[in-house]
């Protein structure tokens, strides 16, 4: 997931489980049973796995929450809490003393607090409902986590919720985290292709553009020449717009037109390609094998739909269309000049206000 929307927040999830993971594996005896034999082997990855999974969540937590948005110093104190843990873990993994393990289960222990405070300042802070179920889904891990290390400090007796209380906390926190994270990055991702097709696309309707639609269809027509099959395009026009904005006002008429893009859209199959042309003006581009039938049926939904009423327009208010209908490929004919004989026949349909839908070449 953290490849696919190339998110830093879903890289430091993958780090987190990483460490989490080990340290569940090492502390369950897995390790020692299926990687090594070696007692030096075992003493050593228990000395370094709680600091590292420890310091993998400090910064995964640091990541989400961005400290640096709210306070320097809080930032400043993660960043040296989790060099301060990784140098302890090094140190004790070279030396594995007592003291030294002492140090690691007490940086350990001010991670704790720290990652309370930092969760709290995001609940607080944040509007976003997924950050708000990531730090629901954190929270009583971190409760879990307190029992282990004040075990380990020598202030509580060993039991089964010093043994398995992460483990149930993790199987219970993984699968919010995930979907809160990959729900973030998948809304963030979104937001980004939107800003980068704006050069491409309409800003009011987030139609494509004239220039991609001509584009488009140069590459279907070429398509439909060399595989002979037809494809169609379908010039609209939604007619009483400027009726709707003289009655309404330019608000409703801009309403008119999202509402004329999303049943565009809705007429369009995945390969289909709906752009604006014009103020009043749409295109629909059948991007593959179609009869004329199929096209001119199109044009009848596109019609038979702009006569519903929608609830975001005021009652009794009808989109009307007419729909010119060029099915492609036309002899020589290239895409700037099927886009010219469109507009003009549609153009001439005013003449004939009742006949919606206009056949050009069948």
């Amino acid at each position: 997931a953290s490849l696919l929307f190339r998110d830093r927040t879903l890289r430091a999830f993958a780090a987190y489980v990483a460490g989490a993971g080990s340290w569940q594996f090492v502390n369950l005896g897995l390790a020692a049973q299926h990687l090594w034999n070696e007692p030096h082997w075992t003493y050593l990855a228990r000395s370094i796995a709680p600091g590292l999974a420890a310091a993998s969540a400090l910064w995964f937590i640091k990541v989400v929450t961005e400290p640096a948005r709210f306070s320097r110093l809080l930032d400043f104190v993660c960043t040296a809490l989790i060099a301060a843990l990784l140098a302890a873990v090094a140190t004790n993994g070279f030396v594995g003393t007592r003291d030294s393990n002492i140090l690691v289960l007490m940086l350990i222990a001010l991670v704790l607090p720290l990652a309370v405070v930092l969760l709290v300042v995001l609940w607080r802070k944040s509007v976003d409902v997924y950050q708000r179920v990531f730090v629901a889904g954190f929270m009583p891990l971190v409760a879990a986590a307190a029992v282990p290390v004040a075990h380990g400090l020598s202030l509580i007796p060993s039991g089964a919720l010093n043994r398995y209380g992460l483990i149930v906390g993790t199987a219970i926190q993984l699968p919010v985290l995930y979907y809160a994270l990959t729900r973030r990055a998948a809304r963030r991702r979104e937001t980004n292709v939107r800003a980068s097709e704006l050069a491409h696309t309409d800003a009011l309707t987030g139609l494509w553009d004239r220039a991609t639609l001509l584009a488009r269809m140069d590459d279907a027509v070429k398509r439909a020449v060399s595989q002979r099959h037809q494809c169609a395009l379908l010039g609209v026009r939604l007619t009483n717009l400027d009726a709707i904005e003289a009655d309404m006002g330019r608000d409703v008429a801009d309403r008119a037109l999202i509402v004329a893009a999303s049943l565009l859209r809705g007429v369009a199959t995945d390969i289909d390609l709906p752009a604006r042309t014009g103020n009043a003006d749409f295109a629909l581009l059948l991007d593959g094998p179609t009869t004329p039938q199929a096209a001119l049926a199109r044009a009848q939904q596109i019609v038979a739909h702009g006569l519903q009423h929608s609830p975001v327009l005021p009652q009794s208010t009808e989109l009307k269309f007419h729909v010119a209908v060029l099915v492609l490929p036309d002899h020589e004919l290239d895409a700037t000049r099927c886009a010219k004989w469109v507009d003009d026949a549609l153009g001439a349909m005013r003449a004939d206000p009742k006949r919606a839908i206009r056949s050009l070449n069948f």
